[in-house]
This record gives C-alpha cells, sequence and structure tokens, in this order.
C-alpha cells in the first residue's frame, strides 16, 4: 500500500458526519460529497468541495483571519445561480489535484465578515452558498447523504501530517519519492544535514551507518540542539539522530557499525546511498560495492583550512555517481583537489556542511525525477572566497 498521510483530529469532521454530509478526511483534506449545484445549462448535479486543514500535531486548528484559509476548492462543472449565470464567488478555473486523492476545477473565495469560526462554519457557508441555486429549482435537493463517509486511515511513514506538501500542490511529486530506501553512510556534518532533509521526505526507508559517539563538537556542527543531558549518555551519533528524527518519520534504522569488509553488505538493501565518509580506502570499498549492486549514490566532501591572514578558505563538492557516466563520474572524486590534506582537514562548519548537504540532496530528488534536470550535473564545487559554484556535466565541460 502507498503511504497515506494519517488522518488528524477534528471535531468539525463529526459535527458534518452527525448532520448527515457524506464527509470525511483525506490526510490535511477536509472533503464533502454529494453537494446539490447547478450549472451553465440550469441542470442540477452533485459536486464535491475540498478544504485543505492547519493541522497542528495531529489535530486541526481553523486560523481565522489568516491568509488564504477561507478558501475552498470544487470539483465539478461550473457553477451557476438558478438562471445558469456564473457564480460570483469563483476565485480560479483551474485544475488542482490534491494528495494524489482528488482533482479539483475551481476554487472559490467567500469570506463572510470575521471569517468563519470553524471548518464546519466553512463547509457549510459554501454549501448553502451552492445550494440555493440548485433548490430554487428542485426543492427535493439535500446534501445530508443517507450514507456518511468518515476519516480515512492509511499507513504513512510519518507520524504526523505532512500538510506542507497539499498546501504547495507538490504531493504527486512528492509521490516520486517514497519507492526509495535511503542509506546515510557517515552522519557526522553533513551525513547528520543529509538525514535532515531526507527525514521530511516520504522515503520508504531511512538507514544510518556510523560507530562514532556524538561528542559535543558534533553538536556544534549538526542540525537542531541537543540538550547537555543528552550529550553526557554518550550515544552514538546514529542513536542519537535515530532518536531525534523519528519524532517526525517512523522508518529510521540505526547502524553503530562502519563500513568494512565485513559490513559493506549490509548495504545491499538500499536503492540510493549517501557516501559522507573522509578516507578514501573505504570510499573505494563503498564505491566498489554499490556499483556491484547497481546502487546510485551521491559522495560528498569538504576542504577547509585557515589562510596565512586568519581566515577561513575552502569549498564543499559533491558528485552524483547515478547512471551510465558512473565510471567518469566517479575518477571526479579523487580530482576534486590535489592536495588530498586538504580534505582530510578535520575543520567543519555548520552552514558549509549545511550547504554540502543541500547540493546532494537536490541531485538525488534530480536523479528520482522531484527536479528538473535540463542538463545532468555530474559535479558540483562551492567555493568560499568568491561564492562560486562550478559544475561538471554529462557532456564532458
Amino acid at each position: 500500500m502507498s503511504p497515506q498521510p494519517t488522518s488528524p483530529n477534528i471535531a468539525d469532521l463529526d459535527r458534518l458526519l452527525a448532520e448527515g454530509y457524506n464527509a470525511y478526511v483525506h490526510g490535511s483534506l477536509l472533503i464533502v460529497k454529494d453537494i446539490p449545484y447547478v450549472n451553465e445549462k440550469r441542470e442540477v448535479h452533485l459536486g464535491v468541495l475540498v478544504s485543505t486543514l492547519t493541522v497542528s500535531g495531529n489535530t486541526a486548528v481553523y486560523k481565522r483571519n489568516s491568509g488564504n484559509n477561507h478558501v475552498i476548492h470544487f470539483q465539478g462543472q461550473k457553477p451557476c445561480d438558478d438562471n445558469g449565470r456564473q457564480l460570483g464567488m469563483i476565485h480560479q478555473a483551474s485544475n488542482v489535484q490534491h494528495a494524489n486523492h482528488i482533482t479539483t476545477n475551481f476554487s472559490f473565495s467567500r469570506k463572510p465578515p470575521g471569517d468563519y469560526a470553524s471548518y464546519y462554519d466553512k463547509m457549510v457557508g459554501y454549501i448553502t452558498a451552492l445550494m440555493s441555486a440548485a433548490y430554487a429549482i428542485d426543492p427535493s435537493v439535500t446534501a445530508k447523504a443517507a450514507t456518511t463517509g468518515g476519516a480515512l486511515e492509511g499507513e504513512s511513514v510519518f507520524n504526523y501530517i505532512d500538510t506542507n506538501s497539499e498546501r504547495a500542490h507538490i504531493s504527486e511529486i512528492s509521490r516520486k519519492l517514497t519507492p526509495y530506501r535511503i542509506g546515510i553512510i557517515g552522519v557526522g556534518g553533513t551525513g547528520s544535514y543529509i538525514l535532515d532533509a531526507v527525514a521530511k521526505t516520504p522515503v520508504e526507508s531511512i538507514q544510518l551507518f556510523d560507530s562514532d559517539i556524538f561528542y559535543n563538537h558534533n553538536a556544534f556542527r549538526a542540525p537542531g540542539a541537543p540538550t547537555k543531558e543528552v550529550l553526557e549518555k554518550q550515544l552514538t551519533k546514529v542513536e542519537y539522530l535515530k532518536s531525534a528524527y523519528s519524532n517526525m518519520h517512523k522508518n529510521i534504522e540505526a547502524h553503530p557499525v562502519d563500513i568494512d569488509e565485513t559490513t559493506v553488505s549490509m548495504l545491499g538493501d538500499l536503492n540510493f546511498a549517501f557516501v559522507a565518509v573522509d578516507k578514501g580506502s573505504v570510499k573505494k570499498l563503498i564505491f566498489d560495492y554499490l556499483e556491484s549492486k547497481d546502487i546510485p549514490y551521491v559522495d560528498v566532501g569538504m576542504g577547509v583550512e585557515m589562510t596565512p591572514q586568519g581566515a577561513i578558505r575552502g569549498e564543499v563538492r559533491t558528485v552524483a555517481v547515478t547512471n551510465k557516466e558512473r565510471k567518469k563520474h566517479r575518477s571526479w572524486i579523487g580530482q576534486v583537489d590535489p592536495d588530498e590534506e586538504l580534505y582530510e582537514s578535520n575543520i567543519q562548519i555548520a552552514e558549509l556542511n549545511s550547504i554540502n548537504a543541500a547540493m546532494a540532496v537536490i541531485m538525488w530528488k534530480k536523479h528520482a525525477g522531484f527536479y528538473s534536470e535540463s542538463t545532468p550535473v555530474g559535479m558540483t564545487t562551492f567555493t568560499i572566497d568568491t561564492l562560486q559554484q562550478d559544475r561538471k556535466v554529462d557532456d564532458g565541460a
């Protein structure tokens, strides 16, 4: 079963159901079906109203006088009055797909003085506006169906609803990420920021590999702000990060091991990997194994040093080894900077780790088709001095 958002707690739904409306919740959507309305030919049809929900945790909360909270979406033909004239509350005519569940054809904007008091009032207000024309033509019509719906439940990789994707209408695009079983090998500075981004996507699972302890210095180059008490527990990096990000994503697995000849087979269940380790010999082992299993991956690296003037300089680089140009792309990993000591220095700074991780995640999402890609990019480097990003692409540039 494809992951579906867990339904929120919403008292307004219970009230709609109690009054006989065919209402239900799907993820962050409140939907009421079987609403009589009139089309341009003065025919009575049944339409569907769809309202996005503002959710706090798993509880829906109507925010009065806040942005476009009063706007609603409608599935059906162009709604009209009993004379066949377009209703004035039509805000926009456009097809919008919501959470891969329902496509609407219009949006309405009808805000009473002081706004609606709740989602119940909002839905009933729009139902009444649509039905008035239908009732004038056929007094027997009703929006209160004999059989009502209810909250749709389904499996989800999240512990609470991803309302962000629905608000931006990118739920269908985000579904491209659901089949991925992601591995993050090395969850120090850059690897932890990769997790921060990936945990906010609907991937099937995330596996973390690192044997190191999460010490104070790690806290200063990773996302979030652990307490002193957490640091004193001396958890491994993967255990700490799993604990933190399992608050959001359910399917995170911690492996407090280093990848070597005895553990490399643990990567076999992945279908995409992020490699965020420093040692060249370990990278070669990982790369060889991933390529033998036809698992695409992104490698990250950071080269930072102090100048004689007492400032920081260097660059971060990201290499995608994801397509038929894998051999060429892999060769770039060892050619980013001839001074290998630059990349082995231990200077890590949170914003540089974050930039490095963001480039890696964008490369993965391009590979998945989430982001467009006119020219496949194999490597990018970001230079601190110039704030310039350079790249190598598949045409040999």
